[in-house]
């Protein structure tokens, strides 16, 4: 709840004050080698440092958009992000790439767990203007807005997408 408390303070209100306590909190987690990486690269293992990583980053976005991080810290900051993606990029690689998702299969395991893996791309690409991984994660999401935008307008309680691309709606 603590860390809850310090992360929203920033987010909403970014003083030096806040700034300084999230920077202290993250140190400290830098320097216990948290959410480094994957103990066994499997998937499930890597939902963690997943979900380190997208705070770390909207972290460090709202730091340095405000000109609340100073040269040496943004270093560190950039540099732990990258040791952690590296990590993701390890874990089974169709969560990061999508290379074994099936259309219309398993819509509660793959797509979910994938959509993380796509949102952290995502992030990442716009902080290290890598295009690649920024526009992997934009098209994923693109395509999530579209299908919950298709199913809201239609009613529908299913979607299934068949191997010709598709879209069938269960009314």
């Amino acid at each position: 709840e603590r860390v809850k408390q310090f992360l929203s303070e920033l987010w909403a209100t970014p003083t030096e004050k806040n700034a300084d306590a999230v920077k202290k909190l993250f140190m400290a987690l830098f320097k216990k080698n948290y959410a480094l990486s994957p103990k066994d690269n499997s998937h499930a293992d890597s939902l963690p440092v997943k979900d380190f990583l997208m705070t770390l980053i909207y972290s460090f976005s709202v730091l340095d958009h405000n000109n609340l991080i100073a040269p040496d810290e943004k270093l560190i900051f950039l540099s732990e992000i990258q040791k952690r993606f590296e990590g993701i990029q390890n874990a089974t690689n169709w969560g990061f790439d999508m290379s074994s998702c099936e259309l219309g299969v398993d819509l509660f395991g793959c797509q979910n767990h994938t959509y993380s893996h796509q949102h952290v791309r995502a992030l990442y690409g716009s902080i290290f203007n890598s295009s690649e991984d920024f526009q992997m994660g934009k098209n994923f999401i693109n395509l999530q807005l579209m299908i919950f935008l298709l199913m809201g307008r239609f009613g529908a309680r299913h979607l299934e997408v068949n191997g010709l691309g598709a879209i069938m709606l269960t009314l």
